[in-house]
């Protein structure tokens, strides 16, 4: 089992006896590090996704992080800390040579698929196309709602839309540094409206999420039979004639 021990290796490398700290203010040093360690990489790992602001406004930036934490350290605990539905499986644990992005993925019978079918799809596609399908199913209803599509409409609404002419660009100009990066401060990526309006529609009900068919005849080879949704996928443009009945019980959204 691999251990985070950053601080011993450290002290090592320089030529510095690490024995003047007790067993304690090592692993104490060491775990600070990794909370850091892990704060700074789920900053970086959203910002060159493009999925910061998403992955706020939807609530799984703690579980993300609880994820990074055992792929840097895992042990049964940080492991153990993972909820479901992203907890790891028996696949996971025991492959190691995984594709480090299967471990975000949201179900755990396509995580072991896509372990076994390594190399027959194109992770990156793979990733965009599961985000285009997902949706939200409202039983209640009999509905399901595209989250991608509802979280866009929202966030433009609520003013994180980033700029179509500077995404792209390479002048430093069109991307001014924002304040020092401290991980110790609260983190907020968007606006307080769209993360009011994920939740009003109930995007971040992490139980009632599965893909739309286009997944599965995307992939034929992936059996995503008890993750597709039997529910007619509602638009944001047909919403109107449903909301009244999506709002009017708040255990439907909660």
């Amino acid at each position: 089992m691999m251990r985070f021990s950053l601080f011993k290796d450290v002290w090592k490398t320089v030529g510095l006896p690490a024995r003047r700290f007790s067993a304690r203010q090592i692993e104490e040093i060491d775990h600070m590090t990794l909370s850091d360690v892990c704060k700074i990489a789920l900053r970086l790992m959203l910002k060159c996704s493009s999925l910061e602001k998403y992955a706020w406004a939807l609530g799984t930036t703690p579980i993300t992080e609880k994820i990074l934490r055992w792929r840097l350290h895992p042990t049964p605990s940080n492991r153990a800390a993972i909820p479901e539905p992203f907890h790891p499986t028996p696949l996971q644990h025991l492959v190691q040579n995984r594709p480090a992005s299967i471990d975000f993925i949201h179900w755990r019978e396509l995580r072991d698929q896509l372990i076994l079918y390594k190399g027959n799809y194109d992770m990156r596609t793979l990733l965009k196309d599961s985000l285009d399908a997902l949706v939200r199913e409202v039983p209640p209803l009999a509905i399901a709602l595209p989250v991608m599509e509802y979280y866009t409409k929202l966030a433009e609404l609520g003013g994180d839309v980033d700029d179509p002419d500077t995404v792209d660009s390479d002048d430093p100009d069109d991307h001014p540094a924002g304040p020092e990066y401290d991980p110790n401060k609260p983190y907020q990526p968007c606006t307080d409206t769209t993360v009011s309006g994920a939740r009003k529609f109930g995007l971040h009900r992490l139980h009632e999420r599965k893909l739309s068919e286009k997944f599965s005849k995307k992939y034929p080879f992936l059996d995503v039979t008890t993750i597709t949704t039997k529910y007619p996928v509602i638009s944001w443009k047909d919403i109107s004639q449903y909301e009244h009945l999506l709002f009017r019980d708040p255990s439907i959204n909660a």
